[in-house]
């Protein structure tokens, strides 16, 4: 009887695994932006509409700058987090204004130029 349940739990145990979220918590971006701004000292100015319903990861902003948060927040939003000085962030969407145009050439080590390089920044991606 100890053998069955033994290979029973063995059986089962990549599907117990599988199920596991490993995903980082997230929460509403409205429920966290008055605790990073209590953290912080800093205000943030947004419209209720942009940031309804938005969930984000959870940063450990205990660790971060008030850069590296606002990375974090870009990056798990979608949306723009502009320091405009040391007290005050506005949060937009992205708009055509955020956008860096890149105009050059990818070559090989010998100077020939590649076909097809996917060149990546951030998380933002084309292929050329």
């Amino acid at each position: 009887m100890k053998t069955y349940r033994l290979l029973l739990i063995i059986w089962c145990l990549p599907w117990i695994c599988a199920s596991q979220n490993n995903s980082p918590p997230t929460r509403e971006l409205s429920e966290l932006i008055p605790e990073l701004s209590e953290f912080y000292n800093i205000r943030f100015s947004f419209v209720d509409e942009i940031i309804a319903n938005k969930q984000v990861e959870t940063p450990d902003y205990q660790q971060l700058s008030i850069e590296e948060l606002i990375s974090s927040l870009e990056q798990s939003s979608g949306l723009r987090f502009e320091l405009v000085n040391d007290g005050y962030v506005v949060v937009r969407p992205f708009g055509e204004q955020d956008l860096v145009r890149v105009c050059g050439y990818v070559n090989n080590e010998k100077g020939n130029p590649l076909v097809g390089v996917t060149i990546g920044h951030s998380g933002v991606k084309g292929t050329f």
